[in-house]
C-alpha cells in the first residue's frame, strides 16, 4: 500500500473525513462542501503521528534542499511540525495567523534567523491563503520558504 493509501485509510478509521451531501459543511473559507476533513484526529494515535511526520522526512529529503527550520501553521499544523521537527532534529517555530493583540505582538513564534531556509507545514489546503498568508508572514521577517507540506488538499 503507497504513503496515500495508508494515510487516507488512518484519516477514515480516525474520523478524520467526513462526508455530507445532504447537508454540506461550511469551511473557513465560507465556502460549503460535502466532504469535511479534520486532521486534528490524526494525532490521537501514535502510530498515526509517526507515521505523517515519516512522510515529510520522506518527502523532505528527496526534494527539499537544507531545510534550517521547520514552521508550522497555527493552529493544527503546529504538532505535525513539531513531530516532524522533533524527527529531523530542526529547530521549529510556528505561524499564527495574525499578529497577537498583546505581549511582543509577534505572528512568528520561535528561532528564526534572516536567511534561513523554512519548510512550512500546513495540516490541510483548502484554498491555499492560510499557507500564502504564513509563507508573507516568514518572508517578511527574513526566511526563505520554497515548500510547503500538507496531509491533504481537497484540490
Amino acid at each position: 500500500m503507497n504513503d496515500s493509501s495508508k494515510l487516507s485509510r488512518m484519516a477514515l478509521e480516525s474520523g478524520a473525513i467526513r462526508l455530507s451531501p445532504e447537508k454540506p459543511f461550511t469551511w473557513a473559507s465560507g465556502y460549503k462542501m460535502p466532504i469535511y476533513n479534520d486532521n486534528r484526529l490524526l494525532l490521537g494515535k501514535a502510530e498515526y503521528r509517526s507515521f505523517i511526520a515519516q512522510i515529510f522526512a520522506k518527502y523532505s529529503e528527496a526534494s527539499v534542499d537544507n531545510v534550517d527550520v521547520i514552521a508550522g501553521t497555527a493552529t493544527a499544523g503546529i504538532p505535525h511540525a513539531t513531530t516532524l521537527a522533533d524527527r529531523l532534529s530542526k529547530p521549529l517555530i510556528y505561524v499564527r495567523a495574525t499578529t497577537k493583540s498583546h505581549g511582543m505582538g509577534n505572528q512568528i513564534e520561535g528561532p528564526l534567523v534572516p536567511g534561513q531556509k523554512v519548510l512550512l507545514i500546513e495540516d490541510l489546503i483548502s484554498t491555499g491563503g492560510s499557507a500564502i498568508n504564513a509563507v508573507n508572514a516568514i518572508r517578511e521577517v527574513g526566511g526563505i520558504v520554497e515548500h510547503c507540506f500538507c496531509i491533504f488538499t481537497y484540490g
